[in-house]
């Protein structure tokens, strides 16, 4: 038609039609049936889709607090080496999750081969506690 916009049409539009049984009776072809689980389907996604939204969202806000609240600054004198800000950051890591190691691996972003092995060193050292 005319002055009509091609390309885009809404559902009603394109199964308008579509809906009639042959007598004639608005909703009564399975194909109506169908049409209409299509919509209830596409409407529960929606749904599901926003709650999912919401709830990465919620667990972003929360891990951030975390982060915040756990948060200890470490000073830095002149004597400090990388080595001793590593081990602290472990260490701390590991007591805020109640000793966990596949936990504070994660949190790390170190394997948990790796953490094993940096406080095996440690430990006979005599640089960290016995009971992490």
């Amino acid at each position: 038609m005319p002055g009509e916009r091609r390309g885009t049409m809404d559902a009603d539009s394109i199964m308008g039609g579509a809906l009639l049984t042959e007598a004639g009776a608005p909703g009564g072809s399975s194909f109506g049936q169908l049409v209409s689980a299509f919509q209830e389907v596409a409407a529960g996604v929606e749904g599901t889709h926003r709650a999912l939204i919401e709830r990465v969202e919620h667990l972003t806000r929360e891990l951030e607090s975390m982060r915040t609240r756990n948060a200890e600054p470490i000073a830095c004198d002149g004597e400090v080496t990388l080595e001793t800000l590593e081990r602290r950051s472990v260490v701390a890591t590991l007591e805020s999750f109640g000793g966990h190691r596949d936990r504070s691996a994660r949190a790390l972003g170190i394997g948990v081969r790796t953490l094993g092995m940096k406080l095996r060193q440690w430990k006979l050292a005599g640089l960290v506690p016995e009971h992490l």
